[in-house]
Parts: C-alpha cells; sequence; structure tokens
C-alpha cells in the first residue's frame, strides 16, 4: 500500500526503478475489495490491518497533520504525522511526483 500527499500522483517508473521491480499497477475495485473489505478511496493508510505492506512518500511529514478516510467515505481522521508513523511504521521513500 502506498500512502503519498493528496496533491501528488504515484511515481510508478521511479518506484519500479528504486525497488527493482519489474512491474507496478493499481490494482483493480473487486481486488481492492477483496484485500480490504473496503471501497478504493476509504481506505485508512494502515497496510498493517491487511496484511500489505506500507509505503509512506516521506514528503507527507511535511504536514504536522494528516487527513485520511476511516473505512468510509464520509468519515475522516486527523492525526499527527509523528503519530502515525510509530503507529505503522511504514517504510518510508520518496515514492510520488
Amino acid at each position: 500500500m502506498f500512502v503519498i500527499p493528496a496533491d501528488r500522483k504515484l511515481g510508478s517508473h521511479a518506484v519500479r526503478r528504486a525497488r527493482r521491480w519489474r512491474g507496478l499497477r493499481f490494482a483493480t475495485r473487486e481486488e481492492v475489495l477483496d484485500m480490504t473489505g473496503l471501497a478504493p478511496g476509504s481506505i485508512p493508510p494502515f497496510g498493517s490491518l491487511f496484511g500489505l505492506p506500507t509505503l509512506c512518500d516521506e514528503r507527507l511529514g511535511d504536514n504536522q497533520m494528516i487527513n485520511f478516510n476511516a473505512g468510509d467515505h464520509c468519515i475522516s481522521v486527523s492525526m499527527r504525522y509523528a503519530d502515525y508513523v510509530l503507529a505503522e511504521q511504514p517504510q518510508l521513500g520518496r515514492y510520488a511526483e
């Protein structure tokens, strides 16, 4: 699971090179639902909840507070970025452009 700032997009070419992956694609709506039980766009940034690794763009830390959906498109959570990193322990890197 990639966690990136909302004003950026995934830098898939750079990620593939850095991670030495041959391919990378977005999961389909059905795959997301199967993996998480949640609709795309409503998934909280905690891959560990779903048995997925979490890769977080380090520039998200430019914000003291982060906001994200909490399993529903109508429910949002505000959390200190430092607390998020402490709780989830994501793999930090440059994943967005």
